[in-house]
């Protein structure tokens, strides 16, 4: 789920599903650039690119660097300020791997009042799927829970409307934030050509709203963002739960309600997701997962200015951060929110390096793509790159950047990536 890329998809188990490569495409663009490049007469001067005139005439909104922002072997527009789609994830990984720590695990509570009904206080998690909320379910039979009155959800630990830029569809890029997210806030379900419903994931067992979801759907597998209208994503939490419960061994007696925790309750069960940020950031690097990007934004405000998590907070805190610890401020950055998804986001292809240089010690955390660390962004004219070419043992920053209709981004990548070996070999 990028920025409305679907290059990469992410199941509720965490397993990584890439599509299919164009290496032989991309090998062919750069050895085509790496002859045009033998052509110019002379070296490459530091700091500058000549790209192929076949090239350059149609970048007409671009920005690139390559090389540390303070002296970059090659820049183009390096101070423009352009949207960045979801190359924009690496800014926020990087906030919350400071403010966080690479050990965080966020928790989700689960508490039983003295009429017996269960409460689940949502905290944020972006990584409770059916696996996670089993694993959970099994932790509280053992603890000899067998049954309880109502499900309490409490979802007030965020105060959230839909993301900026979200467009509210079925598509999981679209999927909300919210303090009580399972799976995503989104269903996986298979209709058969007879048109019977199922759940299409071996752990996610068949829930009555899929029924629903599934009118007007072709037959074939589909995932759906259950969190288009208010309270769908809560109903879908609580289906979801009460059924692992129940798979589990505890039957429910009364009613699924949403509600807030109130005193006195007692405490059964304080359940630490896996897995550690580190690995939450790999995944959401790998499947450009928009609302974990967006988790964290929320839960970066948290840590500073606490509950209810706003995306007014987040907004404060990721760019204090940004400024306090990397000089980075308006107009060179700004983040309306974490996943790339808002084209009110910007930053400059300098601001961009200096995040990337500070985001070395994760560097492997971001996905490849053509045998470098790559990340890309892509909106509706927007299609941009940014990462780390490999030099050896060494890592080069690079960042590019296009806010046009049309997409040159692997021309583009190609031509600077045989500039660059060009201006080091000199």
């Amino acid at each position: 789920m990028g920025s409305k890329s679907g290059e990469r998809r992410q199941d509720t188990t965490g397993r990584r599903r890439l599509s299919g490569g164009r290496a032989g495409r991309w090998l062919a663009l750069a050895l085509v650039a790496a002859a045009l490049f033998l052509l110019l007469p002379g070296p490459l001067p530091a700091a500058t690119v000549h790209l192929p005139a076949a090239l350059d005439s149609r970048l007409t909104r671009a920005g690139f660097l390559v090389g540390p922002p303070d002296h970059p072997v090659l820049a183009r527009d390096p101070d423009q300020a352009l949207v960045p789609a979801s190359i924009l994830k690496i800014a926020t990984s990087l906030v919350a791997l400071t403010l966080l720590g690479p050990d965080f695990h966020f928790h989700t509570q689960f508490f039983q009042d003295g009429a017996g009904h269960l409460i689940v206080r949502g905290l944020g998690d972006p990584g409770l799927t059916s696996r996670e909320v089993a694993a959970a379910a099994a932790r509280l039979a053992a603890l000899g829970l067998a049954s309880y009155q109502d499900l309490v959800l409490d979802a007030s630990a965020f105060q959230v409307g839909p993301t900026d830029g979200a467009e509210g569809s079925f598509n999981p890029y679209d999927a909300a934030c919210g303090a009580l997210v399972l799976n995503f806030n989104t269903v996986a379900l298979e209709k058969t050509a007879a048109g019977h419903v199922r759940s299409a994931e071996a752990e996610t067992p068949d829930l009555p709203m899929m029924a629903e979801l599934s009118q007007g759907l072709p037959p074939g597998r589909h995932r759906l963002n259950v969190s288009r209208r208010p309270g769908e994503a809560l109903r879908h939490a609580g289906q979801l739960l009460d059924a692992l419960l129940a798979q589990a061994g505890i039957r429910r007696r009364g009613v699924i309600r949403q509600g807030t925790l109130l005193e006195p309750a007692r405490l059964l069960l304080d359940y630490e997701s896996q897995p550690a940020l580190t690995g939450t950031v790999q995944g959401l690097l790998a499947y450009s997962n928009n609302l974990v990007a967006n988790q964290l934004f929320l839960q970066c405000g948290v840590v500073r200015e606490g509950l209810p998590a706003t995306f007014a907070k987040g907004q404060r805190t990721v760019a204090a951060v940004l400024r306090e610890r990397w000089g980075l401020a308006v107009p060179a950055i700004r983040l309306e929110e974490g996943s790339g998804l808002s084209r009110q986001n910007a930053v400059t292809p300098a601001a961009m390096a200096v995040v990337l240089e500070a985001f070395r010690p994760y560097a492997l955390l971001l996905p490849e793509a053509h045998g470098q660390l790559l990340k890309t962004g892509t909106l509706r004219g927007v299609y941009s790159y940014a990462g780390y070419f490999r030099d050896g043992n060494d890592l080069v920053s690079v960042v590019l950047m296009l806010n046009q209709t049309e997409n040159l981004r692997e021309e583009l990548l190609a031509a600077l990536l045989a500039a660059w070996h060009q201006a080091a070999n000199r």
